[in-house]
């Protein structure tokens, strides 16, 4: 912890700088223009201002520039690893089925089983860490086409259906035909997924989940309703902060990292949509929507 307190410490000293850099620009223009006019009351008290104003912003722009190129090389570095972690995985991913399909002994089986779960929690994670990096990227581009939100959500469904069956669980749908956004397909996928996985994650074995889509005036609302953990009414505003877990969250799974409804809450705002979550507070379960304009 000690490294995060030093790192907000450093950025709330410099941000206390900045502003009373700022203040103090401020007073040297006007004590400037009160001085100029007391010696020279018909020299355009303008002036003053529109002088000191092209350093500030020639500073700020370059300020800027520089963090913008600061921003677009942690992309580029996150990107390269993930990318660079992908290849290893992947030649985890086919030793690991191979193996499988060999004469093994029942431990045998037992560890190549474990190999593969912790080689598809890696590979999530560096998907993870993508999606983070290019959500947060300025350039990163939406590629938007019209989308069947039903076949959307039976593809997740469908994704998550092992994790279900495991759980003894069971998924209520009631998604009507025909109801189409426009959205990026694989962002979109991302959102339902993650709020399916949560319910899922979240609850007790044997219990169910909803998912219900309805269209009100031109929106269409996804909502995945579960009877889990719950979320206290002082932790709602907080759920979609980044790096933010509830405390029956973190002692419910161990291994999540707080990030995915960050991201999703930011892939749905470039949707021009909205997400919420409604919860009676802990053991009470939670409902998890979002709202997406209906495709024209």
């Amino acid at each position: 912890m000690q490294p995060n307190i030093k790192n907000i410490a450093k950025q709330a000293f410099l941000y206390s700088i900045a502003v009373l850099g700022v203040a103090g620009l401020i007073a040297l223009v006007d004590f400037s223009n009160t001085w100029i006019h007391f010696l020279y009351p018909n020299f355009p008290s303008w002036t003053t201002a529109f002088i000191f104003a092209l350093p500030t912003v020639t500073i700020g722009v370059a300020v800027w520039r520089r963090l913008r190129e600061s921003d677009i090389l942690k992309y580029e570095f996150i990107t390269t690893v993930t990318h660079k972690f992908r290849t290893p995985l992947t030649h985890i991913k086919w030793a690991s089925e191979n193996l499988a399909q060999e004469q093994l002994s029942e431990n045998g089986v037992t560890q190549i089983g474990y190999i593969q779960d912790a080689n598809a929690k890696l590979v999530e994670l560096t998907d993870l860490l993508v999606n983070a990096s290019e959500t947060e990227n300025a350039l990163y581009k939406y590629r938007t086409e019209r989308v069947d939100i039903g076949s959307l959500i039976d593809e997740v469904l469908k994704r998550t259906n092992d994790h279900v069956v495991a759980r003894c669980m069971k998924i209520e749908r009631n998604v009507p035909a025909g109801l189409e956004v426009m959205c990026d397909t694989a962002r979109m996928r991302f959102v339902i997924h993650t709020l399916v996985e949560n319910a899922i994650n979240y609850s007790k074995d044997n219990c169910s989940i909803i998912v219900n889509v309805e269209k009100k005036d031109n929106m269409i609302i996804i909502s995945v309703k579960d009877s889990g953990i719950g979320i206290a009414k002082e932790e709602l505003p907080r759920m979609f902060t980044k790096f933010y877990r509830g405390k029956e969250a973190r002692s419910t799974d161990t291994e999540g990292m707080g990030i995915g409804l960050y991201m999703t809450h930011d892939i749905v705002t470039r949707h021009h949509g909205k997400i919420w979550v409604e919860s009676e507070g802990p053991g009470k379960g939670s409902t998890f929507s979002i709202s997406l304009p209906v495709a024209e």
